[in-house]
């Protein structure tokens, strides 16, 4: 183990509940055709975050409030939360739980499953500290 993965890992064991009110999550998606990066927002309804005394052991789960999507640009927020997108009038919550962490060079990613209208991906998610 690296000095920086330690560094990275001196959280206390336990199981920690994520506060909604302090909490949201970042996030930088690609354009469909390519372009530039889209930078947006989701607030977070619940989650929690298990951390082992092993940290490839730790497990996150969270619900985001799809309603919430937002970007730099209001018509595609409009568009996303629709029917076409989200539809998040009928399906207010997307949720994540993780099923592994993985340690690399580019800091730990949270490996699991993203819930949304109904249907479930396999997704990899890059954690970085808060600017």
């Amino acid at each position: 183990m690296t000095d920086n993965l330690r560094t990275q890992t001196d959280i206390r064991p336990g199981t920690y509940l994520v506060d909604p009110d302090r909490s949201a999550v970042s996030f930088t998606a690609t354009h469909v055709f390519g372009l530039k990066p889209v930078d947006g927002t989701m607030t977070v309804r619940s989650g929690t975050v298990m951390v082992a005394g092993e940290p490839h052991r730790s497990t996150v789960s969270a619900e985001l409030d799809a309603g919430s999507f937002t970007t730099d640009d209001e018509r595609r927020n409009k568009d996303v939360r629709g029917r076409r997108f989200l539809d998040a009038a009928n399906h207010p919550t997307i949720g994540f739980r993780s099923t592994r962490i993985a340690f690399g060079d580019d800091g730990p990613q949270i490996i699991g499953v993203l819930s949304v209208r109904g249907g479930s991906a396999e997704v990899t998610l890059a954690v970085s500290p808060r600017a």
